[in-house]
């Protein structure tokens, strides 16, 4: 896991709040007081201690938890990062680290205070990305049976770091159960269905792709994009609504792109437990259509628009009529006249 992986999901809960209030003494004399002025910035802690546990360790997740030692009351940070990561990056120069966490959080507080989510870098910090006393993190992207650790230092609610960074524990992933169910892939360019059928009842995930996407993006590497859909799919909390078992048959109509297309799948158990199956195929297009109807609804700049008599309807498909969102009319002629 990267380190900025925790940061962009925005899944920590908001850090509790120490309330402070100003005392002001009152002068019984009718003489004003030089009220003194403001003191000199408290200088930063140069090194804090933390104590550290980690709980519930799995192939892919953990628990984390954390808490400053020495009566340390301030705000502070702590993500995970596999220790081969951290040792040939950033062991020897850990003013990287900081450096780019730092711009990390000034880069999400420009977004989320542009989408008015946040109304400041402090307000994002105290509320979603710093910590103060006992705090804790179930991690749910790791990857199995692989060495992290566990990084922590002082922050402030402008998003600076105020101490110097420390590992405060390691750990280990578990390993998954391994099978040996594989993938019968096929695509039927008559009736435009996409069908897999594993040899086994276990839990799979898959996804599809252009094979450009493919090599830009994953470097023809099956594995990494495995990993990055499960990843997606738990950040997003939709990871469970992508598990398939058994037989799945799926239009590729409004779904390839024309050209070659991959598709890959895998077992999925706690993380990955089977080879990733790797299947391509040649998409000439979607089915001739005729326009029956001009614009009837406009929501915002989405214009809905009907599609039917598509040519020679494919038996089974149910695409005698399908509805098709588009940006606006001449994005629709357009895709009229590709089709």
């Amino acid at each position: 896991m990267k380190y900025t992986d925790k940061l962009r999901a925005m899944c920590r809960p908001a850090a509790a709040v120490i309330a402070a209030s100003l005392l002001f003494a009152a002068c019984d004399n009718d003489e004003e007081t030089e009220k003194p002025g403001p003191g000199p910035d408290p200088e930063p802690e140069t090194e804090l201690s933390f104590a550290c546990d980690v709980t519930d360790i799995t192939a892919s997740s953990a628990r984390v938890i954390v808490s400053p030692t020495d009566g340390y009351t301030g705000y502070y940070y702590f993500d995970v990062m596999e220790k081969t990561e951290f040792e040939t990056q950033y062991a020897d120069n850990l003013q990287v680290l900081a450096d780019r966490f730092e711009a990390m959080v000034q880069e999400t507080a420009d977004r989320y205070i542009e989408a008015g989510q946040v109304s400041s870098i402090e307000e994002l910090m105290e509320s979603a990305i710093a910590s103060q006393g006992i705090a804790d993190y179930e991690y749910q992207t790791l990857n199995p049976l692989t060495d992290y650790c566990v990084w922590a230092c002082g922050v402030d609610l402008q998003g600076k770091v105020t101490s110097d960074i420390s590992v405060i524990k390691e750990f280990t992933t578990l390993d998954v159960e391994h099978s040996g169910m594989t993938f019968d892939i096929a695509y039927d360019p008559d009736t435009y269905q996409l069908t897999l059928t594993p040899s086994g009842d276990e839990n799979y995930v898959w996804g599809l792709l252009s094979a450009e996407d493919y090599q830009q993006y994953y470097n023809n590497s099956a594995e990494e994009c495995i990993k990055d859909l499960v990843d997606t799919y738990v950040e997003g909390g939709v990871l469970e609504a992508n598990l398939h078992t058994g037989t799945v048959s799926a239009s590729m109509i409004l779904q390839a792109t024309v050209g070659e297309n991959v598709v890959v799948a895998a077992g999925y158990e706690d993380g990955i437990t089977t080879s990733v199956a790797e299947y391509r195929f040649e998409f000439a297009g979607n089915p001739s259509a005729t326009i029956t109807e001009d614009v009837e609804t406009t929501l915002g700049a989405m214009t809905s628009a009907f599609y039917s008599n598509w040519g020679e309807t494919p038996e089974g498909s149910g695409l005698d009529q399908a509805t098709v969102m588009l940006s606006d009319y001449e994005s629709m002629k357009q895709l009229y006249i590709d089709v």
